[in-house]
């Protein structure tokens, strides 16, 4: 729908779509189906596959990059679980994140784009990386959670702690020289 509450349309036809993301500046919409993942103009038209089905996993939690060029996302090839990859939108090429064993999930963006924070381990706990290193070291931020989201200035992550809670936490908590 429209801010106003009128209908705005929607992309395609009825699918099992999922896990919608807008790019910033809100003309492209990435999100799952079928175990790959799509982009589309935000108002309809133009789908084009970022990634392909595969049998042994699916792609899931895709994130626009602050500058719309990349999206993160995870993906599980079926062996070692869920790892964070990046895709170039306009020449789908594809950049390994993490390939820790277990699942990594959530990743979002910092403001700079040179950054992934996402969650990963059992109980999961929020880790950081490099998003243009080639094989990054994460950073333990030592602080239980799932699903973080960054402010826009960089200040601070909000995530869901592990009793279920909305928290928040400032970079003074973190080490920050990663994640701006």
């Amino acid at each position: 729908a429209n801010n106003d509450g009128t209908f705005a349309g929607t992309i395609g036809a009825p699918s099992t779509s999922a896990q919608p993301s807008l790019s910033f500046d809100g003309n492209r919409v990435a999100y799952v189906r079928g175990g790959a993942m799509f982009t589309s103009a935000a108002f309809g038209g133009g789908e084009a596959a970022l990634t392909a089905a595969n049998a042994a996993g699916a792609d899931a939690d895709p994130a626009y990059s602050p500058d719309g060029s990349k999206i993160a996302y995870a993906t599980n090839d079926g062996a070692t679980g869920f790892d964070i990859w990046t895709v170039n939108v306009s020449t789908g090429v594809l950049h390994q994140v993490t390939s820790a064993p277990g699942d990594e999930r959530s990743p979002t963006w910092s403001p700079s784009g040179l950054s992934i924070v996402y969650s990963a381990g059992s109980p999961p706990e929020l880790f950081g990386a490099s998003a243009t290193a080639i094989n990054p070291i994460p950073t333990d931020l030592t602080v239980a959670g799932t699903e973080p989201a960054f402010s826009p200035d960089g200040t601070k992550i909000a995530f869901i702690n592990t009793s279920h809670q909305l928290s928040v936490m400032s970079n003074s908590a973190t080490p920050a020289s990663w994640w701006t």
